[in-house]
Protein backbone atom coordinates (compact mmCIF):
# COMPACT_ATOMS: atom_id res chain seq x y z
CA UNK A 1 0.00 0.00 0.00
CA UNK A 2 1.30 3.22 -0.78
CA UNK A 3 1.14 5.89 1.66
CA UNK A 4 0.01 9.77 0.30
CA UNK A 5 2.74 12.09 -0.20
CA UNK A 6 2.31 15.07 2.37
CA UNK A 7 4.10 18.37 2.94
CA UNK A 8 3.89 20.84 5.78
CA UNK A 9 2.33 23.94 5.34
CA UNK A 10 1.47 26.75 7.82
CA UNK A 11 -1.81 26.42 8.98
CA UNK A 12 -3.26 30.07 7.88
CA UNK A 13 -3.01 28.72 4.13
CA UNK A 14 -5.38 25.50 4.70
CA UNK A 15 -8.54 25.90 2.92
CA UNK A 16 -11.53 23.98 3.72
CA UNK A 17 -11.80 21.15 1.82
CA UNK A 18 -8.12 19.93 2.45
CA UNK A 19 -7.10 16.64 3.50
CA UNK A 20 -5.13 17.34 6.81
CA UNK A 21 -2.90 14.39 8.55
CA UNK A 22 -3.26 14.93 12.41
CA UNK A 23 -2.45 12.22 15.13
CA UNK A 24 -2.07 9.28 11.84
CA UNK A 25 -5.36 9.88 10.50
CA UNK A 26 -6.56 11.68 7.45
CA UNK A 27 -9.01 14.34 8.21
CA UNK A 28 -10.86 17.29 6.17
CA UNK A 29 -10.46 20.91 6.62
CA UNK A 30 -13.98 22.45 7.65
CA UNK A 31 -12.96 25.97 8.69
CA UNK A 32 -9.70 27.98 9.75
CA UNK A 33 -10.34 30.29 12.16
CA UNK A 34 -8.09 32.43 14.63
CA UNK A 35 -8.58 29.55 17.75
CA UNK A 36 -7.57 27.48 15.22
CA UNK A 37 -8.12 24.67 12.15
CA UNK A 38 -11.04 22.48 12.50
CA UNK A 39 -10.92 19.27 10.91
CA UNK A 40 -13.59 16.63 10.53
CA UNK A 41 -13.50 12.43 9.95
CA UNK A 42 -16.31 10.87 9.35
CA UNK A 43 -17.32 10.10 13.07
CA UNK A 44 -14.87 13.00 14.81
CA UNK A 45 -14.43 16.68 14.98
CA UNK A 46 -11.26 18.22 16.42
CA UNK A 47 -9.20 21.51 16.36
CA UNK A 48 -5.87 21.69 15.87
CA UNK A 49 -3.60 25.25 16.71
CA UNK A 50 -0.22 24.22 15.75
CA UNK A 51 1.45 26.73 13.35
CA UNK A 52 2.43 23.85 10.89
CA UNK A 53 0.32 20.90 9.74
CA UNK A 54 0.77 18.03 6.94
CA UNK A 55 -1.47 18.48 4.12
CA UNK A 56 -1.84 15.91 1.43
CA UNK A 57 -0.45 17.49 -1.62
CA UNK A 58 -3.19 15.96 -3.92
CA UNK A 59 -5.53 18.44 -1.78
CA UNK A 60 -3.30 21.51 -2.16
CA UNK A 61 -5.45 22.28 -5.09
CA UNK A 62 -9.05 20.51 -4.06
CA UNK A 63 -9.79 23.32 -1.45
CA UNK A 64 -12.60 25.39 -2.22
CA UNK A 65 -11.75 28.91 -3.98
Amino acid sequence: MNMPITTRVFRSTVRPGMLVRHNGKTWRASANVAKGLYLDSVATKTRVTTDVVEVLTDSLRLGCQ
